[in-house]
């Protein structure tokens, strides 16, 4: 896996930075979620923060992807299949925080849309290894169910983040049933015994269940 670092992309990695710690960690971007029955504020994405001190955050460029063919991206991505795992950190919380943002400087504008369809198109494998992908860029339209408003994957500059599945990931694994039985897989013994889950992952339980249920009988 090769990427290429020169002080134009050292810029675009601050700004990425900028626009994680300003936006993604703090809780006045309008992100609110259920807590013991009430709708409190929060971060958009409450990993970047532990994620940022526990130096755990990559970034990795790809120059030379105009975006043309998805298969392109494609091929990109997959690389990181087999090296996610063998960069630190190696202890299970540290693996919880990694995450990997595989930027595409060289993506014209007019084709970040690219990144939404290679995402979708590969993210059964990522998910049967247990990771996720997501795409970013200035005009994603992706938002989150907790605050319809909320375009939370805008990014200055066009790139896929790869982290580690989470319990919480049943709001994006649930409508599908390859990605919802990977998810299963590894999360469905704690709903067993819902009474058992901290009480920021109870109000997942009822999604789980629906999308079980969905899916029993296939």
């Amino acid at each position: 896996m090769h990427s290429v670092i020169t002080p134009a992309y050292v810029e675009m990695a601050n700004d990425i930075l900028k626009w994680a710690k300003e936006f993604l960690v703090p809780d006045t971007a309008g992100m609110v979620r259920p807590h013991h029955g009430e709708q409190k504020p929060g971060p958009v994405c409450p990993f970047v923060a532990p994620a940022i001190d526990n130096d755990s955050l990559y970034l990795a460029f790809h120059p030379g992807y105009t975006g043309f063919m998805v298969e392109d991206i494609g091929a990109i991505l997959e690389g990181y299949l087999d090296v996610f795992g063998e960069m630190r950190p190696y202890d299970d919380r540290g693996q919880t925080l990694k995450a990997v943002l595989v930027v595409f400087p060289d993506i014209p504008k007019r084709d970040h849309p690219v990144l939404s369809v290679a995402a979708r198109k590969y993210k059964t494998r990522f998910v049967n290894a247990g990771l996720m992908v997501a795409p970013f860029y200035p005009t994603c339209k992706d938002k989150t169910v907790y605050a319809v408003d909320l375009f939370t994957s805008q990014a200055p500059h066009p790139f896929i983040a790869i982290r580690q599945m989470a319990i919480h990931d049943i709001l994006f694994l649930g409508g599908e049933e390859d990605w919802f039985k990977a998810y299963d897989l590894q999360y469905g013994e704690q709903f067993k015994e819902p009474a058992k889950l901290q009480s920021h992952d109870k109000p997942l339980e009822p999604m789980y269940q629906k999308a079980k249920e969905k899916f029993k009988k296939h």
